[in-house]
Formats: C-alpha cells, sequence, structure tokens
C-alpha cells in the first residue's frame, strides 16, 4: 500500500491487529485452509481459520489517496481481494500470546 500511495501509510494505519511481512502478495485462496502462527520460542503452533478478506471501506480508501491522482473507486479496487488484509478467528478458545518473531506457516494444498 505504501509504494502505490505513499509514505503517509505506517505500519498499522488501517487498524491491523497482527502485521505478517511477506515478500509476496498473499490470496484467499492461499489461506483457504487457514494457516498458523509458530511461536519463535517454541511450542504448539495457534491455528487461525475462518479466514476473510477485508474489504477495504470508503473513508479508508479516501485517507489512502491523499496526495495522488487515483479516484476513490481506484483505491477501493487496489486495496480488495486482500491487499488491506483479511480477517480470521482463532481455532482454540483458550487465550493465546502472538508476539514479533513468530512465524506463520500455511498447511500445503
Amino acid at each position: 500500500m505504501r509504494a502505490e500511495f505513499g509514505d503517509h501509510l505506517w505500519d498499522g494505519c488501517a487498524g491491523e491487529n497482527v502485521l505478517v511481512e511477506t515478500g509476496t502478495q498473499v490470496s484467499l485462496e492461499m489461506l483457504a485452509q487457514g494457516m498458523a502462527i509458530q511461536p519463535a520460542g517454541g511450542g504448539e503452533p495457534v491455528w487461525l481459520k475462518e479466514v476473510l478478506v477485508a474489504h477495504p471501506c470508503r473513508p479508508f480508501s479516501g485517507y489512502v489517496l491523499r496526495g495522488t491522482e487515483a479516484s476513490i473507486k481506484e483505491a477501493l479496487q487496489f486495496l480488495d481481494d486482500g491487499t488491506r488484509g483479511f480477517y480470521c478467528a482463532f481455532a482454540q478458545a483458550d487465550p493465546v500470546t502472538v508476539a514479533v518473531g513468530d512465524a506463520v506457516l500455511l498447511p500445503h494444498p
């Protein structure tokens, strides 16, 4: 998003709870079977399920446009399909801790 719309976008500006650094675009299809977070310190992975695309809203799309020539429609289209992120739920009801340095794992198709 920053490369498309500018440096005024900072990590967490879209209200994210968890940010995952990756060198590739993530699609809903890649997350269809869920994902796991492996604690860096060891232990059992924490599974996430019920993955849904976090569709962009008009107010956030207007915010990202600051200083660009793109339209709201173009911003909404660019930010959709998972670019803005995903919603998901923990598979277990027990409290969990997710920390910097944990790894995200995708099941094999």
